[in-house]
């Protein structure tokens, strides 16, 4: 009787071990995933931040103020040049 007891709790035991693996794998899937969600999330702000930092190191120095002010002046005109051709398209007729 003794050896159907002990078969009995082995088999028990292995149900709950492999619904513990189970668990232990979906908690693992899902840890994968936010790791690499928080991975790609630095990365995306590493990249932002070393943009940064190459646009302030450009604009250091006299060589830096006038091709700020030049990259500022071509921005504003590229702006003003969509905005009318935007316009022009639209049918859009007022002030001259």
């Amino acid at each position: 009787m003794s050896s159907v007891t002990n078969a009995m709790s082995a088999f028990v035991s292995s149900i709950i071990g492999v619904f513990v693996s189970l668990f232990n794998l979906i908690f693992a899937v899902f840890h994968a995933i936010f790791a690499s969600a928080a991975d790609m999330l630095s990365s995306v702000f590493a990249v932002g931040r070393h943009f940064v930092l190459a646009v302030l190191q450009l604009f250091q120095g006299m060589v830096g103020f006038i091709t700020g002010n030049l990259l500022g002046i071509v921005l504003i005109v590229g702006l003003y040049y969509l905005y009318t051709v935007r316009n022009r398209r639209r049918g859009v007729r007022g002030a001259l």
